[in-house]
């Protein structure tokens, strides 16, 4: 108990006599107060619990040689470390590429469905006007089929001739280029 209560007494001693000392170092190598104070924590608790093993003489170099290496040894795994901030940026980041990559490939996509179009209306009216003006009033104006059928003159069943006919001519003509555009 004696024995106890004397390396109690040393340890005290050693702390209060040096616990600024170890502060201001770890400060000085870490540049931040409350790593420093960790560091002086764990120093004197390594300290503590060793200390039957620690030739006294030394302890105040031992001291600062723990609190310097220790405090390089955070700095240098803080420089390895990504700040939560980063990480969620990069996340954002990442997002925002791919949110970009599709609004480029949905705009690419536009355009050929577009070029598509004028492409198949165009040779709609190069080959049949009537098959035209059907399928612009029915599908591009979205005008009733009743509708169009009475400005056509013609009944509502001739009028579903035309459009099934169109439909078909469309679809053996350019269902490859359809297919191919809706993949893109």
């Amino acid at each position: 108990m004696e024995t106890q209560a004397k390396d109690c007494e040393s340890f005290n001693r050693i702390y209060n006599a040096n616990k600024e000392l170890i502060f201001k170092t770890a400060m000085k190598y870490s540049d931040n107060y409350h790593v420093a104070q960790e560091i002086t924590q764990d120093t004197f608790l390594q300290l503590y619990t060793h200390f039957n093993t620690y030739d006294m003489d030394y302890a105040v170099k031992w001291l600062l040689k723990s609190a310097k290496n220790a405090a390089l040894n955070y700095n240098k795994k803080a420089a390895y470390e990504i700040p939560d901030e980063n990480i969620t940026l990069t996340s954002d980041l990442r997002e925002s590429a791919e949110d970009t990559e599709d609004v480029i490939f949905k705009v690419i996509h536009d355009k050929e469905m577009i070029r598509l179009k004028e492409d198949i209306l165009s040779s709609l009216y190069n080959l049949n006007e009537r098959w035209f003006d059907a399928v612009t009033m029915v599908y591009c104006l979205e005008r009733s089929q009743q509708e169009v059928a009475d400005e056509l003159g013609v009944s509502i069943e001739v009028l579903h001739s035309v459009l099934y006919r169109a439909k078909k001519w469309i679809k053996k003509n350019y269902k490859e280029q359809y297919e191919a555009t809706k993949y893109l």
